[in-house]
Formats: C-alpha cells, sequence, structure tokens
C-alpha cells in the first residue's frame, strides 16, 4: 500500500515499524494502474481531503520514549476503533510500534493516529 500510494511520504509509514517491512512483492503493476488512472498524489489527499491530519514531516523529533535506567519506553496499544486506551510504560522493544512518538512543533507530544 505505502510503496504505491503513499509516495515521499512513505518513508513515515517505514519509520513507524523501524524500517522492517518484510517482503510485500512487486508492486510494478500496481504503480503502472495508478499512473495509468491519473491519481492524483498522496499530497494532494493530505492537501484537499485531509488537511487536518499531522504529517510526521510537522514533527521535530520522533521515535521512542525511553527510561534509558530501567530499559523502560512509553507505550500506548491505541487503536482507531479506541484511540483512548491507556498509555503505560513497558520494556522497550526497539521496534516502534505502539512505542513510536513525535514531537510537534507546538511540543505535543503525540501518535501518528492523533
Amino acid at each position: 500500500l505505502a510503496e504505491v500510494w503513499m509516495d515521499e511520504y512513505k518513508k513515515y509509514y517505514y519509520m513507524r515499524f523501524n524500517f522492517v517491512l518484510g517482503n510485500y512483492g512487486d508492486v510494478s503493476a500496481r504503480k503502472a494502474l495508478r499512473e495509468r488512472l491519473q491519481c492524483k498524489s498522496f499530497k494532494w489527499y493530505l492537501d484537499n481531503i485531509f488537511p487536518e491530519m499531522f504529517v510526521p514531516s510537522q514533527s521535530v523529533f520522533a521515535g521512542d520514549i525511553k527510561n534509558l535506567a530501567q530499559r523502560m519506553c512509553v507505550d500506548a496499544s491505541a487503536s482507531h476503533r479506541d484511540p483512548s486506551k491507556d498509555v503505560i510504560v513497558y520494556p522497550c522493544r526497539n521496534q516502534g510500534g505502539n512505542q513510536f512518538w513525535m514531537m510537534s512543533k507546538e511540543g505535543e507530544i503525540r501518535r501518528d493516529e492523533s
């Protein structure tokens, strides 16, 4: 999905998963279909359809929030169905995911779901 549709924004998706992409196979046919259908760019989507979305390029810091002495990280298993799950400390996994956070230019600590 990211490789076909997200253009220069795919790096933020990959960063969220610590660049562990797995083997997603050959997507050249999907890219060709997108081009043949003259689909708009992901930037166009963000600017025109979802302008309120926080884009990681607007962050000043990104990564884990760690307590190095305890090897614990801030963790939240928030989902789109229940974004209000509690924030907890959990052993650091160094895989991004639920332990990946960003700080906005306004000083907010946030996730890409918010």
